[in-house]
């Protein structure tokens, strides 16, 4: 296995859309409720510090290489989509040293049911935060990848320019999540 250290640093925005079940006290409006749990969109750990998931980092990637599409060479028709989804392995959540109270919302008029497009609107609060960075490790599994990677940084910048993290990202449309890799170390 090969073990990557990269540090990411945005370019843009990050936004957080996590669902979340706290429940409604009585008699509370949906207005009222978002108002008081807004923050509960965030992804934080037990000492309420934010982090972006390792997992919404690996599923970027994985999109970034089957939006790619480029084909393995010497390999007929085989992509390096399959590859990045199963050869790569990110286990660390991405530490932004940023608390859940510290961060600010942005009340958007967004699709009840979530699905953009929608007819029924309604007044939402997203957290976000500004500028972020943070570090994590890649540990690539696939041999391919293994014998290549400058391949896994290309993709990983690649990323950070067109898929995005979270929510708004420009993979859905968005403009935030955007980020470049500040270091790409093998350790």
């Amino acid at each position: 296995m090969l073990k990557i250290k990269v540090e990411l640093e945005s370019i843009s925005p990050i936004k957080f859309g996590k669902h979340f079940t706290t429940p409604m006290k009585d008699g509370e409006g949906h207005e009222a409720y978002d108002q008081r749990c807004w923050r509960e969109r965030l992804h934080y750990d037990e000492n309420e510090e934010v982090y972006i998931p390792a997992i919404a980092l690996k599923n970027s990637l994985s999109a970034a290489a089957k939006y790619k599409g480029e084909k393995i060479k010497g390999k007929g028709n085989r992509t390096y989509t399959q590859k990045f989804e199963a050869g790569i392995l990110i286990v660390d959540n991405i530490m932004l040293g940023v608390k859940k109270n510290d961060v600010n919302g942005e009340t958007l008029h967004v699709p009840a049911d979530g699905v953009r497009g929608g007819s029924k609107r309604v007044n939402r609060i997203f957290p976000y935060i500004n500028s972020w960075k943070g570090t994590t490790y890649i540990h690539v599994i696939d041999p391919v990848l293994k014998q290549e990677p400058n391949k896994v940084k290309e993709y990983l910048e690649l990323t950070g320019q067109l898929i995005g993290l979270m929510t708004f990202r420009p993979a859905k449309n968005g403009m935030f999540g955007r980020f470049k890799v500040n270091k790409f170390k093998i350790c």
